[in-house]
């Protein structure tokens, strides 16, 4: 007899994880289904451990700008294995806190691969079955490989196994300069490897305002070279992998796959589940209710192939466990898109791009060059616009490359949530010194060209007479 459940999810990341604390204040009977290894995308291979790995890069920076004062005196010399050692100490800290919390679930979670026998029945390889009045698919993500890469495949690494490696090797080729591949450039490069970046489209870390995007590509070349608009081709050269692209060519050591991630489908023999697939062969859903179509379906997370980074992926998972035991599913408004790379300087996107705006615009501007607090900082690189509807004054978006970029994106994105205006957020304190006074002169340059009636004078709300 196959076990009967209310709701199976599939994937115990952080979408099918946060599924289930919803899913728990609607019914006990629920089964968590995971193959493992255990723990989150995010605290085993993504953002932790890449962090991790950034911010001993950047601490061992500092050291070299005081060095260059001649503040410090010492060789600023770092051990790599010991750094790549302390990387996985913390990765493991946090994959933890996930393992801990499934261990807790008991009966309620099975380690087993799932595959559809039918629209509610799965199969694990476990030889259980499992038929559910609603499954959710949270199986998450995994990085791509090009086919014609498969030879090379021995001094190729995605973040996947990055983290696994005792050093780094010299000498590195970035292939992918999204937001993972660009850090991890970045903190080779500190961390003293030779790395040069490449990627095929002209804009790099998901920016599209190409004055931004100019001064973030001016500050980062500065670390390491990047290659835009470049098709790299890759060949064995003795020990070296040859990458080469137009009529240059680089050897290096070894190579960081960065091209991109695909949902883990390919064991849930979806054509049983006989739902609707897209042209990438995921089913077809309602992303505001994370409903498949036609089906007692529901995804969350990664392997949607919508917005991966982790507050979304949490978003999917409560609204596809709070609409699996709904009679009618009900439609959530999705939080205000942002995007961070924690590179040096950040880059940010924040609401709508420049390019996506049609109505008439105003945008404020403001360079970090001579920006009081980025100047002590020493990081006074980088550019930030404000995209604001020149009739209103209304916040509809932001890019940035900016020292503590991610607080001003945080800020930006919490105003055009609000539905604020130029001129409104201009009456919030801007304490001295900090880079939000950056931000202050953007919101400044912005009001200037409104087009509607601002009151003059501070910008101070006026006491009731």
């Amino acid at each position: 007899m196959p076990r009967q459940v209310d709701v199976a999810i599939i994937g115990a990341g952080t979408a099918g994880l946060t599924a289930i604390k919803e899913i728990k204040n609607l019914t006990k009977n629920y089964l968590l289904i995971d193959r493992g290894p255990l723990g989150t995308t995010c605290s085993r291979v993504g953002c932790m451990p890449s962090k991790v790995l950034l911010q001993v890069a950047h601490d061992l920076s500092r050291v070299k700008v005081l060095k260059a004062l001649n503040i410090y005196q010492g060789d600023g010399t770092i051990d790599l294995s010991e750094g790549m050692r302390h990387v996985r100490k913390l990765r493991d800290y946090f994959v933890n806190f996930a393992v801990e919390e499934i261990k807790e679930m008991g009966d309620h979670f099975i380690q087993a691969e799932a595959s559809f026998l039918s629209p509610g029945r799965l199969k694990l390889d476990n030889g259980e079955e499992v038929e559910a009045k609603a499954i959710i698919i949270a199986t998450g993500s995994s990085p791509v490989i090009p086919k014609e890469w498969d030879e090379f495949k021995d001094r190729i690494v995605t973040t996947d196994s990055l983290f696994e490696l005792q050093t780094l090797d010299k000498s590195w080729a970035v292939i992918g300069m999204g937001p993972l591949g660009l850090e991890m450039g970045q903190a080779m490069a500190l961390l003293g490897c030779e790395v040069h970046g490449f990627d095929k489209n002209p804009m790099l870390g998901g920016l599209k305002d190409e004055i931004v995007h100019s001064e973030a590509l001016k500050s980062l070349q500065k670390s390491f070279p990047i290659h835009l608009k470049a098709d790299v081709k890759l060949s064995r050269i003795g020990s070296k992998i040859r990458v080469s692209w137009g009529d240059q060519h680089r050897d290096v050591d070894r190579i960081l796959a960065a091209v991109g991630r695909k949902a883990n489908v390919g064991s849930l023999n979806l054509k049983a589940a006989r739902c609707p697939l897209d042209e990438k062969s995921l089913p077809v859903f309602d992303p505001e209710t994370m409903k498949v179509k036609d089906a007692a379906i529901f995804l969350a997370g990664d392997m949607d192939g919508q917005k991966m980074v982790l507050h979304e992926a949490a978003d999917d998972g409560r609204i596809a466990g709070f609409n699996a035991l709904q009679e009618h599913p009900i439609r959530f408004k999705r939080k205000v898109k942002i995007g961070i790379t924690f590179s040096s300087p950040n880059l940010c996107t924040v609401g709508q791009s420049l390019k996506d705006i049609k109505e008439p615009v105003v945008i404020g501007e403001v360079s970090f060059t001579k920006q009081g607090r980025s100047v002590i900082m020493d990081e006074n690189e980088g550019m930030l616009r404000v995209y604001a509807e020149k009739t209103t004054g209304l916040i509809l978006g932001a890019e940035l490359a900016a020292p503590s970029g991610e607080h001003l994106a945080h800020l930006l994105a919490h105003a055009i949530g609000q539905k604020q205006k130029v001129q409104e957020l201009l009456r919030f304190p801007f304490y001295h010194p900090t880079v939000e006074e950056g931000l202050r002169t953007a919101l400044r340059t912005a009001k200037k060209q409104l087009d509607c009636k601002v009151d003059p004078g501070p910008d101070l709300d006026r006491c009731e007479a």
